[in-house]
């Protein structure tokens, strides 16, 4: 964790529990009530609303197995019997929610909003949207808000529409609409006043002080101060644990350092007093660390940034591990140990890669086993036809039919053996001009310079700027790693990695030239895929070859994404360098990356119904003078849904 993102913790999805002792008791007693009930000799009608209530008490108490069992028994008991089948199935997608499987989530909610409209059970259909709205949260924050919005419409009760407008809230900050965010959790807060005990006040102003942390810090800590105050009065202690946290937080963003060391000291003090175990302390140290390294107290600093390795390692936390490192390259880097810091940088990117390698093995192990299972099946059914096939035929071949099956079965074994030859080597030239693709990426001078920019910083004691270097070039690296091996990518990771590649560039030309990246309206650079990589050469042409050589003029690069017809992608590439020269380098000829690229069009050409290609030439102005070069790029496009 840097210190220019010390911490901000996941406010949103903090739930704070207040009177929880009392309410898990209450909930414990209002479950075995039901269970007593189930275990007679009932209706199905009972027993299955018994076992949704029951699946819901177990939830609240955090009984995650066995909220799971009363939800999966009531889904099957409602399909068998044909009762409160929208119910059921509500209930069973909540749960699988709270254990974090969506996809399975999605399924079932999907279904249950079918059988809801069906038997117009308006209440289970709000619940249903309203859990959707959830699912949806943590990767379509369009699709959150649209279940959401038709939650609403559908309800008048104002806890359900609480809970949508805080869903829509946090689906507006995800998506970086802060300001929307703050008014629509504002306009909650007021509904949950207007009618008291309908969800808690606290979570809501919890909430929003968590949107005001990012713009406002002054109104993120009035609104911290305000919970935490309630949070004393009530006696929980948790609760206030949690808020000291955020506020020590703000006094760091605000710089007031000492003050967040006394605000950290304080929590770990009220933690022994109260013996709170758990989560949490860790990051408390950490951020002791961040605050006396800012001081100048490096002694101190080490010391809890020592304490909270310990706790983070022994529980092998990956995110706490890369902002352990994080910190401790920085802390070296002040404490002017260059050898330590860059044996910490090493062990940094080290612990990456086995992290991603790990990921990659994951994926790989999951498609192995699909396909292994695929495989089986495939040769169950063909095990079966064949023995469908010789039972109708037993009794009725003779020599022809054996002859006729043979001569057939040779030319089919003919077609075959000449079809895979013919596709091998369509395959191997595939992997052969992907593996020259990635290689091209991967261009050697760049990482070298790169390196030596990083080494640069550390010497001029700039841990920030060598940082901030490490982190856009190791996120480059994985980039062209991971879609070097894809079709498409979606618009928006495309942008994302010539984000990165032109910031490391402008970082190396110390500032030297300028550019833009503009994505037409028209395009949904979430979902609208393209080849990856087409502009990067192109750019390294112009910086490498054709800028920086017309004296003092602005140097510039714009990229420009653009509709064409038939579904087809226009990527311009302009520069205001000098020209046709940069298309070749020093000896005349053209760059490795460019041949590759025409390569790569040619390729996709062979299989695509329209006409991709590619024109280059001089912008000129009316006296004939060369004002720059402009690359126009055709390219494919395909849905990507990540």
């Amino acid at each position: 964790m840097t210190s220019k993102h010390y911490f901000i913790l996941s406010v949103f999805l903090l739930v704070l529990s207040f009177n929880l002792s009392a309410q898990q008791n209450f909930n414990q007693r209002k479950a075995d009530s039901l269970l007593n009930i189930i275990n007679q000799d009932i209706s199905d009608s009972i027993t299955l609303v018994s076992s949704i209530d029951i699946a819901e008490r177990y939830y609240r108490l955090r009984k995650m197995d066995s909220a799971l069992m009363y939800a999966q028994k009531s889904f099957d008991l409602a399909n068998e019997t044909d009762i409160r089948k929208a119910a059921a199935y509500r209930i069973l997608g909540y749960v699988k929610i709270m254990g974090n499987e969506m996809e399975e989530a999605k399924e079932v909610l999907w279904q249950g909003r079918k059988l809801a409209e069906q038997s117009s059970d308006t209440s289970s259909l709000v619940l249903i949207l309203t859990h959707l709205a959830s699912a949806y949260l943590y990767n379509t924050t369009d699709s959150c808000i649209y279940y959401a919005v038709e939650a609403l419409n559908l309800t008048k009760d104002p806890r359900r529409i609480v809970t949508n407008m805080r869903i829509m809230a946090l689906a507006n900050h995800r998506s970086g609409n802060l300001e929307k965010a703050i008014e629509i959790q504002k306009d909650a807060i007021k509904i949950a006043q207007e009618n008291p005990g309908t969800v808690s006040l606290l979570h809501l102003k919890y909430n929003l002080a968590g949107f005001y942390f990012k713009i406002d810090l002054d109104s993120a800590r009035a609104l911290y101060q305000e919970v935490y105050e309630d949070h004393v009065s009530s006696g929980n202690i948790a609760g206030q644990l949690h808020v000291m946290v955020n506020l020590a937080s703000i006094e760091y963003y605000k710089g007031n350092h000492q003050k967040a060391i006394e605000l950290n000291l304080k929590i770990l003090e009220e933690r022994r007093k109260n013996k709170v175990e758990g989560d949490g302390k860790d990051t408390v140290y950490k951020n002791l660390a961040i605050n006396y390294r800012i001081l100048g107290k490096l002694n101190l600093a080490y010391k809890y940034l020592d304490s909270a390795r310990a706790m983070i390692f022994m529980v092998n936390d990956n995110p706490a591990i890369d902002s352990y490192y994080a910190e401790k390259f920085k802390l070296d880097s002040t404490a002017n140990n260059f050898g330590a810091s860059i044996k910490t940088l090493k062990t940094h990117m080290a612990f990456k890669d086995s992290i991603r390698k790990k990921g990659e093995q994951e994926k790989y192990t999951e498609l192995q086993t699909k396909y292994e299972t695929a495989k089986k099946d495939q040769e169950i059914a063909n095990l079966t036809q064949q023995s469908e096939i010789q039972s109708l035929t037993i009794g009725k071949r003779n020599n022809q039919i054996i002859a006729g099956a043979a001569v057939a079965a040779l030319i089919v074994f003919i077609g075959l053996f000449y079809h895979r030859q013919s596709k091998s080597k369509q395959e191997k030239a595939a992997n052969e001009l992907q593996q020259r693709f990635l290689r091209s990426q991967l261009n050697p001078h760049f990482i070298f310079n790169s390196m030596t920019a990083i080494q640069q910083y550390v010497l001029e004691y700039d841990a920030q700027g060598a940082s901030d270097y490490m982190g856009m070039f190791s996120t480059l690296m994985r980039q062209i790693l991971e879609n070097s091996r894809q079709e498409f990518i979606p618009l928006s990771e495309e942008k994302s990695m010539l984000t990165n590649y032109l910031e490391l560039q402008k970082l190396r030309f110390k500032g030297a030239f300028d550019y833009t990246i503009e994505i037409d309206e028209d395009l949904d650079e979430d979902y609208l895929g393209i080849p990856p990589m087409f502009a990067q050469p192109f750019i390294e042409n112009s910086l490498e070859h054709g800028l920086f050589k017309k004296g003092d003029e602005v140097n510039e690069i714009k990229i420009k994404f653009s509709q064409g017809d038939d579904d087809l992608i226009k990527l311009e590439i302009e520069d205001n360098g000098i020209g046709n020269q940069q298309k070749t380098d020093s000896n005349g000829h053209k760059s490795l990356s460019t041949i590759i690229t025409s390569e790569r069009l040619n390729s996709m050409n062979k299989s695509a119904n329209a006409k991709i290609g590619i024109d280059t030439f001089n912008i000129e102005n009316e006296s004939g003078d060369i004002l720059g070069y402009k690359i126009n790029l055709t390219l494919p496009s395909r849905l990507v849904i990540e």
